[in-house]
């Protein structure tokens, strides 16, 4: 029993204590800067903002209400890893942005949300990636769609973000929109960094009689994308 305790904190006990850590800097970059400056997240945590920017409901109430359908597909359509991980983001996530929630300090200029607030974001996110896990929500969405039409995750997250912007723009205009597209592409940028380095731009040529097997592995597995040549 001690031994099989031991082999459970081994494996899951890394991705936990970074999906918390991931979780509290992602939190605390929504709470300092994001709500107060109104910029809006990707993804899930997006349209929660975006309802409790306009009807006051709380965003971590909101974040998990509109995961559960997509917790559902996610269940049938993706690995019961990558599941049960997310699922443990999301919540933890959850709970991380009711324990910051109304914490603030002084500052004046909207630049300061716009600078900070993505890179502790991103940050954030990344370690939660990094881990094997995420935040559920549209990563789970991105997922299906890379499994079963083999659509780039990040084609998939930009086209939802997209959606997310142009709603923002209708809503708060056009100056809103652009400062939540800028607050995005830093915030995507750190997340990339920490998950891919400075130098991100690496490809690895495997040679094998066994092409379906592989590429399913590697896109479930790691979630990275896979392009086929026959020789």
């Amino acid at each position: 029993m001690k031994s099989s305790t031991k082999d459970f904190i081994k494996t899951h006990g890394r991705v936990v204590l970074m999906v918390i850590i991931g979780s509290l800097i992602y939190s605390l970059g929504m709470n300092l800067f994001y709500i107060n400056a109104k910029l809006l997240s990707g993804g899930v945590t997006g349209f929660a903002q975006l309802i409790n920017y306009q009807f006051g409901l709380p965003i971590s109430v909101m974040v998990i209400a509109l995961n559960i359908p997509l917790f559902l597909i996610g269940w049938k359509f993706v690995s019961k890893k990558f599941f049960l991980y997310s699922l443990m983001g999301m919540g933890i996530f959850s709970l991380a942005l009711e324990v910051f929630k109304g914490i603030s300090i002084p500052y004046d200029s909207l630049l300061t949300s716009v600078g900070l607030g993505p890179i502790l974001t991103g940050l954030g996110l990344g370690i939660i990636y990094r881990s094997g896990a995420s935040t559920g929500g549209s990563d789970i969405v991105a997922k299906v769609i890379h499994k079963y039409f083999s659509i780039n995750m990040a084609t998939t997250g930009l086209a939802i973000n997209a959606v997310i912007v142009m709603i923002a723009s209708l809503i708060y205009g056009l100056d809103q929109a652009v400062i939540t597209l800028i607050a995005m592409f830093i915030s995507a940028k750190a997340n990339s960094y920490v998950i891919d380095g400075v130098d991100h731009r690496r490809a690895i040529t495997i040679i094998t009689n066994k092409p379906k097997e592989v590429a399913e592995g590697l896109m479930n597995g790691i979630a990275r994308g896979v392009t086929v040549t026959k020789g």
